[in-house]
């Protein structure tokens, strides 16, 4: 009898052990399963954002080329107007007329042909002009469509491991939000491939203030540039310094 029990009990062991392996065994397919579509996803996501940034590049390369555009960036503080950049491009000239909230004004013209470039500031009372020539314009233009950020298609496919890539409207646009590691955010219109909106950093405030995200708002309009909107600076009444 004592014999019969321990082969019964030994059975049940053997019973009980093969159930748990497949037990075991199923919980390990089930994780499987899960971490190869977690995968998928990813890679799937990944595949995704590259086209999207990878067409986006291609994009602003073909309107880097034009010769007559005119470009305006709104940078806000909070929700308020904080600078205005307007930039006019038309063959070799560049212009650009900036404004800010407090009332300084700065003009930067730049012949590429001549390599002449003019940047005069208006401080209140103060009028300065710096003409100098070099071979490129003293302060950046945003007249100049970069390419996407001028980057490779390699490194497109590096950011589009670090990217979330969503579908939201602004400005009436439909557009696609960039969102890169959660520290920068740009909406590209889907239509055109160019920025339309773009975060970049912060507004550093005081102590009794907090923090505002600072974000630039673009326009464009292409083929409406004339001579005027590029000629040379009127420097009369400003005290010039060249090189």
């Amino acid at each position: 009898m004592e014999e019969e029990k321990e082969v019964k009990v030994e059975e049940t062991k053997k019973v009980n052990t093969k159930k748990q392996e497949k037990k075991g065994h199923h919980v390990l397919r089930i994780i499987g399963m899960i971490l190869f579509i977690v995968v998928a996803i990813y890679v799937g996501n990944v595949i995704r954002n590259f086209y999207i940034l990878n067409t986006h590049m291609v994009a602003t390369n073909e309107y880097s080329t034009k010769d007559n555009y005119k470009e305006t960036r709104i940078t806000y503080k909070g929700n308020e107007p904080y600078v205005t950049m307007i930039g006019y491009k038309k063959g070799n000239k560049t212009l650009v007329n900036v404004e800010a909230k407090q009332k300084h004004t700065t003009i930067a013209y730049y012949d590429k042909q001549t390599q002449e470039s003019i940047v005069k500031f208006s401080v209140d009372e103060n009028k300065v002009a710096l003409v100098k020539q070099s071979e490129w314009p003293p302060v950046p233009s945003i007249a100049e469509i970069k390419p996407f950020w001028g980057l490779s298609a390699w490194q497109n496919f590096l950011m589009s491991l670090r990217s979330i890539i969503t579908s939201e409207k602004y400005d009436g646009k439909d557009c696609y939000k960039i969102n890169i590691c959660g520290y920068e955010e740009i909406w590209v219109d889907k239509e055109t491939g160019l920025v339309v909106r773009q975060s970049s950093g912060y507004f550093v405030g005081d102590e009794t203030t907090t923090n505002e995200r600072c974000y630039h708002d673009y326009t464009y309009e292409f083929g409406t540039v004339t001579d005027k909107d590029v000629a040379k600076p009127d420097l009369t009444g400003y005290k010039i310094q060249r090189d």
